[in-house]
């Protein structure tokens, strides 16, 4: 990918985003690297510029913690803080103007946010070209926390941003829940690292119990409480050993411990310790998910030549409906398809090679911003800067 040497400014809203055990900021930093191989890019949180390499504005989770359960607050104080969100976002209009003003970028890469209109708006009054990386439903992933009288009005100014947008990259399936009529958008996949797709990861027959893995920081809609109840239904407790990756296990871990199953830890890694670990394993589990979610998970199961067996979300039937065992979202059917691949090991043979070479021939990160790259300086070139 040749370098154009347009300067291209990478905003980001949300202080949590650099923390680096999420999988928002491998996203920022993969994209970050690959951007980098066409534009000029700098780093900005809230118009600041941040060094990824030190990233002191988020908050490192250590060891295991404990998962907090979220109180979802009431009318009033959801309705002041989506005032308070509105006004700090005219705010930061006016800076980020300042800002364009003075780097003059011939784009603006925009991480989309609740109520995160500024970059567009500023980008605006600049005349500058704008794109979003759109992950998730912002205005849904708000109601976890609390009601607000304005939810109607959140989601409209949502959607009236992407329509606004030069053009949108939702990652996911998140295009096809908008349903824009404008043709300014693309639905774009998660990827992975094209040095971990050498080949395909030898698995060692190993007798004993079928190693089932999963990786990431425990959230409410990962649905392990499935996983839980299916590893109940299991007449033989020593058909599978369950590992995880990642933090906020401790309940979960404690519940199969007693059910007499065996389980390890292996706490937070680093990228190249979670593919070795994975590299270890037969079958990678995704319980539930969004339905219009990429999993980053996915890929990193699928580099390492793990199987994945997933619930039947929207997302993943739709881009891989014969890479991935799908169970139908029951603790039952999990439980089913755990003792039908545990007791026959060459099920999972086809299954690991074929999402290997999906993966492999589709979705590095290189790959996926190439293509996001040709787009955005297409219409760079467009605006004549």
């Amino acid at each position: 990918m040749k370098s154009s040497g347009d300067k291209l400014v990478y905003l980001i809203q949300e202080p949590g985003c650099l923390d680096p055990n999420t999988g928002a900021f491998q996203h920022i930093t993969s994209g970050y690297r690959e951007l980098n191989k066409r534009f000029r890019v700098g780093i900005y949180l809230e118009g600041v510029k941040v060094d990824l390499s030190n990233p002191v504005n988020g908050q490192a989770a250590e060891g295991n913690p404990p998962v907090k359960e979220v109180k979802r607050r009431g009318l009033l104080y959801g309705t002041v803080k989506d005032i308070l969100y509105f006004w700090h976002g005219v705010r930061l209009t006016f800076r980020l103007v300042k800002l364009f003003r003075q780097e003059k970028p011939s784009g603006v890469y925009e991480r989309a946010s609740y109520l995160g209109f500024s970059g567009l708006l500023a980008a605006r009054l600049r005349r500058v070209p704008h794109f979003y990386e759109a992950n998730g439903l912002q205005f849904e992933n708000r109601k976890r926390y609390y009601t607000s009288l304005l939810s109607g009005l959140v989601k409209r100014i949502e959607r009236k941003c992407y329509t606004c947008s030069d053009h949108v990259f939702f990652v996911g399936s998140y295009g096809d829940y908008w349903r824009i009529a404008k043709e300014n958008w693309t639905n774009v996949e998660n990827g992975v690292e094209s040095e971990l797709l050498s080949g395909l990861p030898p698995k060692a027959t190993v007798d004993g119990p079928l190693r089932i893995c999963f990786v990431g920081r425990m959230m409410w809609h990962h649905r392990l409480d499935i996983l839980v109840d299916a590893l109940m239904l299991l007449e033989d407790k020593d058909l599978v050993k369950v590992h995880f990756i990642g933090s906020g296990f401790d309940e979960i871990i404690g519940r199969i411990e007693q059910l007499g199953i065996a389980v390890s830890y292996h706490g937070f890694l680093d990228r190249s310790e979670i593919i070795a670990i994975l590299g270890e394993m037969d079958v990678g589990l995704i319980c539930g998910s969004p339905p219009y979610n990429s999993n980053m998970k996915l890929f990193d199961y699928g580099a390492a030549g793990c199987t994945v067996m997933s619930a039947p979300v929207y997302h993943i039937k739709s881009l891989y409906p014969n890479e991935v065992i799908f169970c139908d979202g029951s603790p039952e059917d999990l439980a089913r398809q755990l003792s039908k691949v545990a007791n026959d090991r060459a099920i999972l043979k086809s299954y690991r090679e074929i999402l290997f070479e999906r993966i492999a021939n589709e979705f590095t990160w290189e790959r996926i911003y190439r293509a996001m790259s040709d787009t955005m300086e297409r219409i760079m070139k467009s605006y004549g800067l």
